[in-house]
């Protein structure tokens, strides 16, 4: 059962010497600061890596735009090469939007197309600026003044999300959203698309999902493509978070939205609703549920009060008939006094609602995300041995997610995290190990999508094993223990059934649920010791009681594979100790196809179960050099396929590989047999 294991698949960890190609002195026109751009050996831009050589004018006006959009709200601007001092006079001049550039300093626009190694044959002077950035007078470099324009809507702003609020200088990365400065970010370029078509036809979207889903990440995404895209230059687009209220010393909710609106975006909500007459506008809203309430009926005497009464009112009619605005909201489930369940003040239809399931990755998504994540922070060795790392990386993280976007950041920043101590090499066994560590476990138990067992009502408790035994459970709405785990992000609705959000939500579940921990003073010695003292704790304790009063059984009669899996990880985890973490459905770490279900950190054991004998061939073939677990048979140092069956059925032959348990119908006896290792009879102590 033993097998030694050899690894020659590595690559170097982030941050390494990315030495500088050039340094560029750059400056707005219009603005008052001087700033510079760092050219490396490979240049991010849109979470794309390119070499230096090979990088152009226009994907430096891209990188430009990523580095500075706290002042620049386009990547449409001009570049002009210049070579002039930073001197008192030339700064003032810079700091005129009307200055000719090429008239002043001899300026020479450069093309898009040409390569930035090209532009200066030598490095350029060090005490000069090389840059000047001029943007198109349409992109905002001066605050708009509505008097002065003598419009009669209010335009978008420059301010946060088109408003008067000043910008967020969040920079780096924010489980809460994102910064368009942080290379490590998605631009989502499949669903942003599909959003903004969906909203152009329908007028109303509302996308409720959990915390930790990226509601705001994307809400941040879709403002930046519109504002960008030349598709909507004729656009009003505005973006406000509810939560935006402290900054102007208040708290939104059903009762103050009004006076928390106007005080963000400069009119009340009706005038500018009537504004939209003037110009067609697009509303991002993001933490709606701030203003969720019960059902109401309409009351004249509240008209045109600060409640979002009037907010409401927009919806529901834009539902029913053409307008000139767009409206796509963000919430979470409503809670508290201001829930109404799983609901909004007015019915959303199905068509115009979208949750957990229609936000997360796709496949190509979370193909580019993960392989620019460890582009950026993974130093290549070989082309070859990095790519194939990327994919088994990409494999697990597809399997365990279901592309879920806050798992999926969860899992790629702690895992760098995790390996920055590491100077020199890291191997995917490296980050295989981590991924089934009890240190990985505890950062998913504690993160906010993982469900708190601890704390779920006994209704809650069955629903969710059911579900686990089951695959699905029946969505009943109006069911409070249902609603709380939809709402916390454990389950998700899909037609009529709900379902886990994400396989690691279930792993998580399953782990909470059934582990349980004795003080164990000396540990198994081998696999087949573990699994021998496993059995006879099954056998002596409590399982037995539960093995025949479960109500874990199949249509033939026999105990379900799960009933087996969840009394054998119980009992698994007291024989093991706390010394020990024993990781559940761990297949996908492995690139595999399937899921194995148990790998023991530390001691390197795989472990997979099977009932009856179904399929013995196939579960063999899979262990086999060109099996789908062939990495497990590369990775774990032992490994064991479980064969549990009615002692009626007789094992024909042994297996390398397996350990066959016949239990007796009454579970009071368990025979354990073994290639190599002598058959044992386990019996139930008076």
């Amino acid at each position: 059962m033993s097998k030694e294991k050899s690894l020659s698949t590595s690559l170097t960890l982030y941050p390494k010497r990315n030495l500088a190609k050039m340094i560029l002195n750059c400056f707005v026109l219009g603005d008052t600061d001087l700033f510079k751009v760092v050219l490396g050996e490979k240049i991010t831009v849109k979470n794309n890596t390119i070499p230096f050589d090979e990088f152009n004018v226009g994907l430096l006006k891209e990188f430009i735009w990523e580095k500075r959009v706290d002042i620049i709200s386009s990547f449409k601007m001009d570049l002009w090469k210049v070579e002039i001092e930073e001197t008192d006079e030339n700064i003032e001049k810079l700091q005129n939007i009307e200055t000719d550039i090429k008239e002043e300093f001899r300026g020479v626009k450069l093309l898009a197309t040409s390569f930035v190694s090209e532009i200066y044959s030598n490095s350029p002077l060090k005490k000069r600026i090389h840059i000047i950035v001029q943007l198109p007078a349409t992109t905002g470099q001066e605050r708009i003044n509505i008097q002065s324009r003598n419009l009669d809507y209010l335009p978008r702003q420059d301010g946060r999300g088109g408003t008067f609020l000043s910008h967020d200088l969040m920079t780096g990365y924010s489980i809460e959203g994102v910064s368009l400065t942080d290379p490590d970010i998605s631009m989502r370029s499949e669903i942003i698309p599909f959003l903004i078509k969906d909203l152009m036809q329908k007028k109303i979207i509302l996308i409720q999902s959990p915390p930790y889903s990226g509601k705001t990440s994307l809400a941040q995404l879709l403002e930046n493509y519109l504002t960008q895209s030349q598709d909507f230059l004729e656009y009003r687009v505005i973006r406000i978070s509810l939560l935006w209220a402290s900054a102007v010393e208040m708290g939104c909710n059903w009762e103050t939205f009004g006076t928390v609106w106007e005080k963000i975006i400069g009119v009340s909500w009706i005038k500018w609703i009537g504004q939209c007459k003037s110009i067609p506008s697009i509303l991002i809203m993001d933490e709606v549920q701030k203003i969720y309430k019960g059902e109401y009926e309409f009351d004249e005497n509240m008209k045109n009060t600060e409640t979002a009464m009037e907010f409401w009112n927009t919806v529901k009619a834009n539902l029913q008939e053409s307008s000139n605005v767009y409206i796509i909201m963000f919430g979470a489930y409503g809670y508290g006094v201001n829930s109404a369940g799983l609901s909004t003040p007015v019915s959303i239809p199905a068509e115009n609602s979208k949750s957990l399931l229609d936000i997360k990755f796709t496949d190509d998504e979370l193909w580019s995300y993960v392989k620019s994540f460890c582009n950026r922070h993974f130093v290549l060795l070989d082309n070859n041995i990095l790519n194939d790392i990327i994919s088994n990386f990409n494999k697990y993280i597809q399997k365990a997610t279901a592309g879920h976007v806050g798992l999926v950041r969860h899992i790629l920043h702690n895992t760098k995290s995790v390996m920055e101590w590491r100077e020199n090499v890291l191997t995917w066994k490296d980050i295989f190990v981590y991924l089934n560590s009890s240190r990985f476990n505890l950062t998913i138990n504690e993160c906010r999508a993982s469900p708190k067992v601890k704390n779920f009502s006994d209704d809650q408790l069955k629903m969710c094993e059911s579900i686990y035994l089951n695959g699905k459970f029946i969505f009943r709405p109006s069911d409070k223990s249902t609603q709380q785990l939809i709402k916390s992000g454990v389950l998700v609705v899909n037609g009529e059934d709900l379902y886990f959000s994400a396989p690691l939500i279930m792993r998580s579940f399953f782990q909470q649920y059934y582990e349980s921990f004795n003080s164990i003073e000396i540990p198994p010695s081998s696999l087949y010791h573990f699994i021998v003292k496993t059995f006879t704790a099954i056998c002596n304790g409590q399982s037995r009681k539960f093995l025949k009063e479960t109500l874990g059984f199949g249509t033939d009669g026999c105990l379900l594979e799960q009933t087996w899996q969840k009394e054998f990880y119980r009992v698994g985890t007291q024989v093991l100790g706390k010394a020990y973490f024993m990781s559940y459905n761990v297949g996908a770490v492995f690139g595999c196809v399937g899921y194995i279900n148990f790998y023991v950190d530390k001691l390197e054991w795989a472990i997979e179960l099977l009932r009856d004998g179904k399929d013995m061939v196939e579960h063999s073939r899979r262990f086999e050099p060109a099996g789908e677990y062939k990495e497990i048979v590369r990775y774990a140092k032992s490994i064991a396929i479980i064969d549990i069956r009615n002692e009626s059925k007789k094992v024909q032959k042994l297996q390398r590989d397996f350990v066959y348990v016949s239990y007796s119908e009454n579970y009071d006896a368990f025979k354990i047999e073994c290639l190599g290792n002598e058959s044992l009879i386990i019996k139930i102590k008076d």
